[in-house]
């Protein structure tokens, strides 16, 4: 049996050998590196040493976290632009109102139950954000029972009530798109890495997906699985929960620029 630590950048998943991992951190604020590969994203001081950070994202050709944070929240405001437009329809022409009234099922809402922080000023943001926007969906709940006999006062009460949750709720989200740089640090897992060379690095990925212990044989080994990047040697793939892994077998770390 082998261990395999899994862990994902988007919706790509992956499996490395858990022997070249050796620890798993917070991701904290790095230092900026000189005259380094285009993958490097700075430097950090472990246990007295210094070591040098990659961004698996920027291995394969994926944006920046901080740019996939930015978009984030610029979608979360949108969509919850369309949920208020949506219930202004609803309660002024009767129709039916398709949008959620549980604050744990929308995007923004399953982000908040997921989302943890290290930072005391990000973390206030969240209770506050939590707040405003458990209040925003919840409040669709009276407003819907109360058109059904007072539409005039539904209405009011959308126009007075929800529409002050929903310009709180946004506020919230603009406050907090101003630490993105701290969100998107706080979204990301730190791998502890050992070198081909010796050594350690640090590998930034999106989310640990967990440690397995699998035969050999479960390797599935093909050619047209085969893949060797500049940073990356894919040796086969891996089937887990009915999700295929991709298998590396080493990360190489440049030296120098690209």
């Amino acid at each position: 049996m082998t261990g395999y630590l899994l862990f994902q950048v988007e919706s790509l998943r992956y499996a490395i050998e858990l022997e070249q991992v050796q620890r798993i951190e917070d991701v904290t604020m790095l230092t900026p590196s000189v005259g380094k590969d285009k993958a490097c994203a700075g430097m950090m001081r472990l246990d007295e040493r210094i070591l040098d950070v990659y961004s698996f994202r920027a291995m394969i050709g994926k944006e920046n976290y901080v740019e996939k944070v930015k978009t984030m929240f610029e979608e979360l405001k949108h969509q919850h632009q369309e949920w208020i437009e949506a219930l202004d329809e609803a309660v002024g022409c009767g129709c039916a109102f398709t949008k959620t009234i549980d604050p744990h099922a929308c995007h923004l809402g399953r982000w908040i139950d997921t989302f943890s922080t290290n930072s005391e000023v990000v973390g206030e943001l969240k209770r506050e954000l939590n707040r405003h926007h458990q209040d925003l969906h919840k409040s669709a709940v009276g407003v819907l029972e109360l058109r059904k006999h007072d539409v005039e006062r539904a209405k009011q009460a959308v126009a007075h009530q929800v529409h002050g949750y929903y310009t709180q709720t946004i506020s919230y989200l603009d406050q907090m798109a101003q630490h993105t740089h701290q969100v998107a640090l706080d979204s990301q897992r730190l791998l502890i890495m050992k070198a081909e060379q010796g050594g350690l690095f640090g590998l930034i990925v999106d989310l640990i997906d967990g440690i397995i212990q699998v035969p050999e044989e479960r390797i599935i080994r093909n050619s047209a699985l085969l893949r060797e990047g500049r940073y990356i040697k894919i040796i086969g793939a891996l089937e887990h929960e009915k999700r295929l892994l991709s298998v590396i077998e080493t990360i190489t770390i440049p030296k120098g620029k690209a």
